[in-house]
C-alpha cells in the first residue's frame, strides 16, 4: 500500500541531500512530503510538484519561535496526513515528533544525526534535552543511528528503548573517488586551477562549514605548517553554515585564505 511519507528538517537545505533516497521511495510508489523552512531548495522542490510545507522555525533554541514552529507541524499534519513522519536534527527532531504525537500521526521515527550531549555529567540544557528525547521516545517506532557512538550513548541513557534503536551506519563508496579514475593530466590542471604548485601538499574538506567540524583546527593547523615552511595547501569544499549554531567565523575563512 502506498504510503505518504513526511520528512522534517531545520534547514531546507537538507532536502538536496535526501533526493537519492527520496527517488528510490517514489519510485516505489510512496509520495515524499518535506516539511522544512523556506528557502532555495524549498522552492525547487515545489517548482519540481514535490509537496513542501514551511516550517517556521530555525535551528537556536527559540521558545516563542519553536511554539510557532510546534503549532504550524500540528496544524500541517493534520490538514494534510502523514502515514510516517521522519524527524532530523535534535531540536526540530523533538518539537517535529511531539506535533506528530498531538496530529495522531500513526508511526514516528527519527534519524540522529549527532548529539547535543555525550552521556557525561553536562550543563542543565544537555540534561533537558535527555529528558525529552525520553519523553518524544516513548511514541517513537525507531530511531537510526549513523555512528556507534551515539548508538552507545542513547542506549546507555535510556533514551529510547534497546530494541528501537537501529544502527545503519553511514559513510561514502569509495570507489567513487578512485585516483586511477583520473588521468594524471587532469588531476594536475585541477591541482594549477586551484593554485597548487608541484610537489605540494593539497588537502580538502569536504564539510559544511562549522566549528564543531574541526574546520578552525584545521585553518590553524595548515597556517602553521605553512609558516614552517610545509608546502601545503588547504581547499574547503563547503557553504557556511550560517543559519545554524557555530558557525564558522568570516575572519576564520578571511585567515585561511591569505
Amino acid at each position: 500500500m502506498p504510503l505518504r511519507i513526511a520528512h522534517a528538517w531545520s534547514t531546507d537545505g537538507r532536502i538536496d541531500a535526501s533526493e537519492a533516497y527520496d527517488v528510490v521511495v517514489r519510485s516505489r510508489g510512496h509520495e515524499v512530503v518535506y516539511l522544512t523552512p523556506d528557502g532555495p531548495s524549498a522552492a525547487r522542490a515545489r517548482a519540481a510538484g514535490v509537496e513542501h510545507h514551511v516550517l517556521p522555525m530555525t535551528r537556536q533554541v527559540d521558545p516563542w519561535g519553536d511554539l510557532a514552529g510546534f503549532r504550524a507541524l500540528v496544524a500541517a499534519l493534520r490538514a494534510h496526513p502523514v502515514d510516517v513522519l521522519h524527524t532530523h536534527n535534535t531540536k526540530v527532531g523533538i518539537v517535529a515528533r511531539a506535533a506528530g504525537v498531538v496530529a495522531g500521526v500513526p508511526v514516528l521515527v527519527h534519524t540522529v544525526h549527532g548529539l547535543p550531549f555525550d552521556g557525561r555529567p553536562a550543563r542543565a540544557s544537555h540534561h533537558a534535552f535527555v529528558w525529552a528525547e525520553r519523553l518524544v521516545g516513548r511514541r517513537t517506532a525507531a530511531v537510526f543511528t549513523q555512528s556507534e557512538e551515539d548508538t552507545e550513548v542513547l542506549r546507555r541513557l535510556g533514551v529510547v528503548p534497546p530494541a528501537r534503536l537501529v544502527f545503519v551506519g553511514n559513510g561514502v563508496a569509495l570507489d567513487r573517488f578512485d585516483p586511477a579514475r583520473h588521468p594524471p593530466e587532469s588531476r594536475a590542471a585541477l591541482r594549477r586551477t586551484l593554485g597548487v604548485e608541484p610537489g605540494a601538499y593539497l588537502v580538502v574538506c569536504a564539510s559544511r562549514l562549522r566549528v564543531d567540524k574541526g574546520i578552525e583546527e584545521l585553518v590553524d593547523a595548515a597556517l602553521a605548517l605553512r609558516g614552517r615552511g610545509s608546502r601545503v595547501v588547504v581547499a574547503l569544499a563547503g557553504t557556511r553554515d550560517a543559519d545554524g549554531l557555530h558557525c564558522v567565523s568570516v575572519e576564520t575563512l578571511e585567515r585561511a585564505r591569505r
